[in-house]
């Protein structure tokens, strides 16, 4: 995986995680922000996507992206399973 701060099209931020496009247009339909003027010329981070990912704790299920942990369910327990809310949301 790269390391540097190069700012990536759907396709090859896709293959630097060495995962599907698929997986990263559920991403930008889930809230994922990628920069850029036009729908079709979005860039992003490998480091923005990971952090996205894991901050939201982001899944494929079904061939459809799900926020496993949405954010109006976390609290400061969640690591621990405290009072967390364990059910998956689909993104709209």
């Amino acid at each position: 995986m790269k390391t540097d701060p190069e700012k990536l099209c759907v396709k090859a931020l896709a293959f630097e995680l060495g995962l599907s496009t698929r997986f990263v247009y559920e991403m930008r339909r889930c809230g994922f922000a990628m920069e850029g003027r036009s729908k079709d010329n979005q860039t992003a981070t490998l480091k923005q996507a990971v952090d996205w990912i894991l901050e939201n704790d982001f899944r494929m299920v079904d061939g459809f992206g799900v926020l496993h942990f949405a954010p109006e369910n976390l609290n400061l327990g969640h690591r621990r399973g405290l009072g967390v809310q364990k059910s998956a949301k689909g993104c709209a």
